[in-house]
């Protein structure tokens, strides 16, 4: 069961709990941390870089997640030229 939490109306501060009636046959496409949970886990695994607050990789590992790294079987999530 999924919980979402949600702003009163009129800006009060106050939380009220919806819950879903069926979360898993409703979405349209799951999050990137599902898709592709495996990758994650492999740069999560090897990274030793420094993390700013509040991520889960380094800024190296998260383009290497985004352009890929053919070494760690990252697949590319980008189309373009790396700046």
């Amino acid at each position: 069961m999924n919980e979402t939490y949600t702003h009163g109306l009129g800006g009060q501060d106050s939380r009220r709990r919806i819950q879903e009636a069926s979360p898993v046959k409703n979405i349209q496409r799951p999050p990137a941390e599902i898709l592709y949970k495996a990758e994650l886990q492999k740069l999560k695994k090897q990274d030793k870089g420094e993390k700013p607050p509040g991520w889960c990789l380094s800024l190296k590992a998260v383009r290497a997640f985004i352009l890929g790294d053919e070494a760690l079987g990252i697949e590319p999530k980008f189309v373009g030229h790396p700046s």
